[in-house]
């Protein structure tokens, strides 16, 4: 098998690659998502409610990190395997650990099948059957973005709209059907997700607070309304402390302020969310319904790929 033979200093990750920004950690957690269809989202919501992009953005990296779907692969393994046998103390010849490593193979390919999967960075190994649920994360990220829509402005249908829109762009679609969305929901229980929408948001803005104490900018009074809302504007973005973690390392710091019980409505098992719509039950319809009015919003930007380009 291919896998890359490199020094432990090779090994490290350049921090050219670290992403540094909200939008940067979003594209990383999910890496089929179009950087111009996630912009001309955020133009979308901005124009439907009064909210602020990039904490929309930290609400879907933080889902995004807790609930992405992960599991051991084999050739990192063998990668950091190669790279831990070369390099000090051990100094093992080349050729003697690419030998090592093709004996252990055939364990190794076993041991990682039996391991399972996990949801997020620090969740237990899942041993089961059948595919796991890859889009929960995209899912999750979407129902908050409704929720926290709505509790800022916007319409019950435009929300819904944008928040199937989120969830296409994010899973690298050209659309989501309205009964999947609405199908995910009541397979998890149709949770609740005001409670972990305010422990995000609180948490956002304990943080943005932090951010202006540290760069030494006091906070204007609420009562100068002009200059409190640039004092936000300069730090919504968090520069400094994504600056400083890194887009995805940050965001497992917030998640260690989060009561894990707030996600256990949003991880529970025995759910699949990556089926497609079910086509309607002819003899359960009265009403034939239009093609147009069954499906949910197609991508409005037909010019931009559903996908990221790939390099």
């Amino acid at each position: 098998m291919n896998y890359r033979r490199r020094s432990a200093l090779q090994a490290r990750v350049p921090p050219s690659e670290i992403p540094h920004t909200l939008e940067g950690g979003v594209l990383s957690v999910f890496p089929d998502t179009n950087p111009r269809r996630l912009a001309a989202w955020l133009d979308e919501t901005r124009a439907a409610a009064a909210t602020e992009s990039e904490l929309l953005l930290f609400l879907v990296l933080i889902a995004g990190v807790r609930l992405r779907v992960g599991r051991d692969e084999l050739v990192p393994v063998f990668e950091n395997l190669w790279t831990w046998l070369t390099s000090a103390p051990r100094r093992m010849p080349p050729a003697l650990a690419e030998l090592v490593i093709e004996a252990l193979t055939p364990e190794l390919k076993r041991a990682i099948e039996r391991r399972g999967w996990r949801f997020g960075p620090g969740g237990e190994l899942i041993k089961r059957r059948g595919r796991p649920p890859e889009a929960r994360a995209a899912w999750t990220a979407a129902l908050l973005a409704e929720h926290h829509l709505v509790a800022h402005g916007a319409l019950a249908p435009k929300a819904r709209t944008l928040a199937t829109s989120l969830a296409a762009v994010l899973l690298g679609r050209e659309s989501v059907e309205s009964p999947e969305f609405y199908r995910t929901r009541h397979r998890i229980g149709i949770p609740d997700p005001s409670r972990l929408d305010r422990a995000i948001r609180e948490r956002y803005e304990t943080w943005l607070a932090q951010h202006a104490i540290q760069v030494r900018d006091p906070a204007a009074p609420n009562e100068e309304v002009e200059l409190r809302a640039a004092w936000r504007e300069r730090h919504r973005p968090l520069t400094q402390f994504l600056g400083s973690y890194g887009a995805e390392q940050f965001a497992r710091l917030i998640l260690e302020e989060i009561p894990e019980a707030f996600w256990a409505p949003f991880s529970r098992l025995g759910v699949s969310t990556n089926s497609t719509a079910r086509k309607p039950n002819p003899a359960k319809t009265s009403v034939r319904r239009s093609r147009r009015a069954s499906s949910g919003p197609r991508n409005p930007h037909a010019s931009i790929s559903a996908r990221r380009p790939r390099r």
